[in-house]
């Protein structure tokens, strides 16, 4: 089934051993819900994907008008490992079928950015702080804590005992890690994946209120089954 207008759904996810390691990287593509076909080949790290800030105005519009699925190819590479896997996408699904500007753009600097260029990103990084972007990589800490409470602000109860339903279910079912769930319901709720993750463990004073649904058994290489409680 394809997403509503204007939103991403999430396609054959794949579990990961380390999410949290930024010097690993995924390559995915970007898919056009109205068409079916793919519009972006992509790489960076294991958040990027779904991050439609820094795009440039044709991709967000497209995503706007026509919703687009985000499917991970690759992930946990190395960054030469994924500048090569991600050109290679480019080439297979063809540069003139897709949003990609030129080879040139893919998501890593092979040598260290210029001064105007780090004065261009900081820019634009201090432009969307001013819009309100939470949740931002580039943040204090300070500005990370004021994010987190408005986040938790805009959580209904209903909303929270929504989240831990659906986290029942699908972790139960062992079909997507809880990384990538925590990513997939913190875009679709417009929150930090550390809000969903608090509510799946039931970290904190808010949380913790709600009784533990899950038992999580480890079965070996740091993965472990979950079963409904």
């Amino acid at each position: 089934m394809k997403a509503a207008l204007g939103t991403f759904t999430v396609k054959a996810p794949i579990k990961t051993k380390k999410k949290s390691n930024s010097k690993m990287k995924a390559v995915y593509i970007h898919i056009n819900n109205r068409t079916g076909e793919v519009c972006y080949v992509g790489a960076g790290t294991y958040d990027r994907p779904y991050d439609m800030r820094i795009r440039s105005e044709e991709h967000k519009a497209m995503q706007k008008a026509d919703g687009m699925t985000v499917e991970i190819i690759k992930r946990n590479l190395t960054i030469e490992v994924a500048k090569k896997l991600e050109k290679e996408t480019i080439l297979y699904y063809g540069l003139e079928n897709l949003l990609n500007k030129s080879l040139k753009c893919i998501g890593f600097h092979s040598t260290p950015p210029s001064k105007e260029a780090k004065a261009k990103q900081s820019a634009t990084m201090k432009a969307l702080w001013k819009a309100g972007r939470e949740n931002d990589s580039n943040f204090a800490m300070s500005d990370k804590l004021k994010a987190h409470h408005e986040s938790l602000k805009k959580m209904t109860d209903e909303q929270v005992e929504s989240i831990i339903d659906e986290v029942t279910t699908r972790l139960s079912l062992g079909n997507i890690s809880p990384g990538d769930l925590d990513i997939e319901l913190a875009t679709r709720y417009n929150v930090s994946s550390g809000t969903i993750l608090k509510i799946r463990v039931r970290k904190g004073a808010r949380y913790s209120k709600y009784p533990q649904t899950l038992s999580k058994k480890r079965v070996g290489n740091g993965k472990c089954t979950y079963t409904k409680i």
